[in-house]
């Protein structure tokens, strides 16, 4: 397979773990920083990462992201249902977060080695173009799960966004991991990080951490309305989803936001699902809570034992 560009960061080969690995293809870039595919015959593929690129800082924040994904994952363990709300999503700390298999620094870039997935959240939606209730809601409950499993152990995931979701497993039950490390600290993080034109300007004005749980609530609501509607080919204002994320960016009303996705929504999900399907309108509900919608917001957590019980309900009703 030819290179599909040529990497300005990254290595064209890499040895590790006594093999050599060459790049074959660019995954991602950003101004501080690239991701590359690289490939050994005969085993699996690794990615690597250059990250921080010329921050003087490079080596500490590297190791540092690293050391927090470890411990994050060694902490989290097998998450307690009663604390994830998501007993059925079977979450482990090795399962839901991407640990680095190596970090080093090479000025002027941290360089972290990863395993290989094939998609991304983002790749699935796009790729995804037929929908079960059951895909979707496993889904929400994954990230739901994932929040707040590592908030019982003082973790965070701020950047809250599909393409920094990794899935695998089979189609039918799509597991979730996060892939990129760049939103994940702790209580004690400086500042939030999160992917700008996520959020209504009025979150984004003086954004500090005691918005925390608001811009996780509103970032999660975001995704669970990316779930239900079909999917988008890149960025076009007229996709609903698209256009949601551009009116919260060009400052208007949140409510005006909401209230003008809602109107296309019937038209606007996935093929396969229906706001007649009860999960469905649910996780709806949920998404407009979690918004904000008409000041009936929820945090994560408030939501997640609502979504629960609505779940709990109707298999009491069809056992």
């Amino acid at each position: 397979m030819a290179p599909l560009d040529k990497p300005n960061l990254l290595p064209s080969t890499k040895d590790f773990q006594g093999r050599s690995y060459k790049f074959r293809k660019l995954l991602g870039k950003g101004t501080t920083g690239e991701v590359g595919l690289y490939e050994s015959e005969g085993v699996d593929p690794i990615v690597i990462k250059a990250n921080y690129c010329g921050d003087p800082a490079a080596q500490t924040k590297g190791v540092r992201e690293e050391q927090l994904a470890k411990a994050a994952a060694a902490a989290v363990g097998t998450c307690d249902s009663t604390v994830s709300r998501c007993a059925a999503c079977g979450l482990t700390g090795d399962g839901m977060i991407r640990v680095p298999l190596a970090t080093e620094f090479v000025a002027p870039c941290s360089y972290a080695i990863y395993p290989y997935f094939k998609k991304t959240l983002a790749d699935w939606l796009a790729d995804t173009t037929d929908r079960t209730e059951a895909q979707v809601v496993f889904l929400f409950q994954q990230l739901v799960g994932i929040v707040l499993c590592l908030k019982s152990k003082g973790y965070y995931y701020t950047d809250l966004k599909p393409s920094n979701f990794l899935v695998s497993g089979p189609a039918s039950r799509p597991r979730l991991s996060i892939g990129d490390l760049g939103g994940l600290d702790t209580a004690e993080m400086q500042q939030i990080v999160v992917t700008p034109g996520r959020l209504p300007v009025e979150l984004v004005k003086d954004l500090d951490v005691s918005k925390l749980d608001k811009v996780t609530a509103v970032l999660l609501g975001g995704m669970a309305l990316e779930l239900l509607a079909r999917p988008s080919r890149g960025a076009d204002a007229s996709h609903p989803v698209d256009g949601f994320f551009d009116c919260l960016g060009s400052g208007a009303d949140r409510d005006s936001c909401v209230g003008s996705f809602l109107k296309k929504l019937p038209t606007s999900l996935a093929n396969g699902l229906k706001l007649s399907q009860p999960r469905i309108r649910d996780l709806a509900a949920a998404a407009l809570t979690l918004l904000g919608y008409r000041g009936f917001g929820l945090t994560v957590d408030q939501e997640a034992r609502a979504f629960e019980e609505a779940e709990a309900t109707r298999g009491a009703r069809n056992p």
